[in-house]
């Protein structure tokens, strides 16, 4: 007789579910990777902003809005977890293609189209982690706001929903100054470190609020 391996209980399920993913991590593919793993971090923290602002109606008045916001959030940040995913595997893919053909001319023209498409991969690469970086920011706003107005016993989830999300933009600024080396860049970094300026600020506030 076999055994009945169905998750019976909500901890069975979410450790099946969990444990499949983790399990997909850590195999030797080059994705799911870091930008993947941020963007997933960032979408946990505001499915826990969004708790925490349910958790604080009636007597938070905005409760219903900021949680649809958490909501709407969430979604993003897992759509950027895919979205990361193919821009990095596009970007690598770039970097290891051959230079060009044998001939001279070939060459040298390979060798601008491969530089082109470098620069492309780069950028869409760039442009994935900075909207995950303006993500994880309002979440760290929108988390900022629920620890201030929510209730007590809600406000120290909001405060460390908004520690992760501030984590996530951190990383993620980290990828971008790790593997975006071009100074045709720059203006995108400026914008991703203010973003990650704000979102740091929102969250000490975050943490102020609820005392932590």
């Amino acid at each position: 007789m076999t055994a009945d391996r169905t998750p019976r209980t909500r901890e069975d399920r979410l450790g099946a579910l969990l444990g499949d993913l983790l399990d997909d991590l850590a195999t030797e593919s080059l994705s799911p990777a870091a930008s993947s793993v941020t963007a997933m971090s960032v979408a946990f923290a505001a499915a826990l902003t969004a708790k925490s602002a349910r958790r604080s109606a009636p007597e938070m008045e905005s409760a219903a809005a900021a949680a649809a916001q958490a909501d709407s959030l969430r979604r993003r940040a897992l759509a950027l977890a895919s979205l990361n995913a193919e821009a990095y595997e596009r970007a690598i893919a770039m970097l290891s293609s051959p230079a060009g053909g044998e001939e001279p001319g070939a060459r040298e023209g390979g060798t601008q189209g491969r530089d082109l498409e470098i620069r492309d991969a780069l950028a869409k690469t760039s442009n994935a982690l900075s909207s995950l970086i303006e993500v994880a920011c309002d979440v760290c706003v929108l988390a900022d706001l629920v620890a201030e107005q929510g209730k007590p016993g809600a406000q120290a989830d909001a405060a460390v929903a908004a520690t992760q999300a501030e984590a996530g933009a951190r990383a993620a600024m980290e990828l971008i100054e790790i593997n975006l080396l071009s100074d045709q860049l720059e203006d995108a970094k400026r914008q991703a470190r203010d973003a990650l300026a704000t979102a740091s600020e929102a969250t000490e506030q975050a943490l102020a609020a609820a005392a932590l």
